[in-house]
């Protein structure tokens, strides 16, 4: 028998080697030279990182109702007590709302006549009036227009046989009229005076609507008075018409402005300068076919001055004054 070693070499202890870190796709890129395309990046991040296994979670869900088995979260359709609960039916719970808003809040778009429906409305409207105004009078229309400078016959009237062409298309530009005179006060008003208005933009431009209809009405009913009672049935009847036309043409001229001062910016400033020239034209119209029918024969030239100051300028003065008194009447007194 041999002898037993005296050395003894005591065994090594198993050392368990550390598992390997996953590499991440930062890692992975600082590898990269720096020159390195998105593609290249992209090749090596796939080459080096794998996509694992997905591992369900095998234990119990706690979520359920008790007594009902568990629900596997890869199945899309959701039992009925997974979607209502007991609150779910209160009118302050909605669970589909989202608690808040990413990214930064931006400035509000400014307030655009452009952008105004109850302008727009108004505008198509006007257009409207217009276009069935034309379609059912444009010759009456030329004709009057043709024959405005002529003196009228003593005995016959030269508008006799255009009853319907006042009755239905004449009307139809006088409301026209007052819509487009009440949208360049509301816009006048808007640019001005809003800030210190407690109604609505609606409730402003309805008002200035019902105070130009008030207006034409009760001077259109003035002027029949008078012209009834001092001058003859021929005469009156004549001049209504020229002064009903005026009203008309007045419309149809002052809509290109307002569409101008909607939808194109145009300076207010310069609109009012148009509109005001419109005015004192529309009145040296009615001065001329006043004196025309009325006072040309009589060489009344005092008579035609009182009647047009009476009939005109007072109006006009009277309206300014209604407009002043509501819009202060509807602001903010501080």
């Amino acid at each position: 028998m041999l002898p037993a070693d005296s050395v003894v070499v005591a065994p090594r202890p198993v050392v368990k080697a550390k598992p390997q870190a996953r590499l991440t796709p930062a890692q992975v890129v600082k590898w990269m030279p720096k020159d390195a395309t998105p593609q290249q990046l992209d090749s090596a991040i796939q080459r080096h990182i794998k996509a694992s296994p997905i591992h369900w979670s095998k234990k119990p869900d706690t979520l359920h109702l008790p007594g009902l088995p568990g629900h596997d979260p890869r199945d899309v359709e959701l039992p009925i007590y997974y979607e209502q609960t007991y609150v779910s039916q209160a009118p302050h719970y909605h669970p589909e709302v989202k608690g808040g808003a990413r990214g930064v809040s931006g400035n509000e778009i400014p307030y655009s006549f452009a952008r105004d429906n109850i302008i727009i409305g108004v505008l198509i409207a006007c257009f409207l009036l217009t276009t069935i105004a034309f379609a059912k009078g444009s010759k009456e229309l030329w004709k009057r227009c043709k024959n405005f400078f002529y003196q009228p016959r003593e005995k016959t009237s030269s508008y006799a046989a255009a009853a319907t062409f006042e009755k239905h298309s004449l009307r139809l530009l006088i409301v026209q009229t007052c819509l487009l005179f009440s949208l360049l006060i509301y816009c006048a008003v808007d640019k001005g005076l809003r800030p210190t208005l407690y109604i609505d933009r609606a409730q402003l431009l309805g008002l200035l609507v019902l105070i130009m209809i008030a207006y034409f009405l009760l001077k259109t009913w003035i002027y029949r008075f008078v012209n009834w009672v001092f001058f003859d049935k021929t005469k009156y009847k004549t001049w209504l018409g020229d002064f009903l036309f005026l009203l008309g043409a007045c419309g149809i001229i002052l809509f290109p402005a307002t569409l101008a001062l909607v939808f194109y910016d145009v300076s207010l400033k310069n609109i009012s300068y148009f509109v005001i020239a419109v005015v004192i034209l529309f009145k040296i119209f009615v001065f001329y076919r006043s004196f025309i029918i009325f006072f040309k024969r009589k060489n009344a030239y005092l008579q035609i001055i009182l009647y047009f100051c009476a009939l005109e300028i007072v109006p006009v003065l009277l309206l300014y004054g209604a407009l002043k008194i509501s819009l202060q009447y509807l602001s903010i007194t501080i």
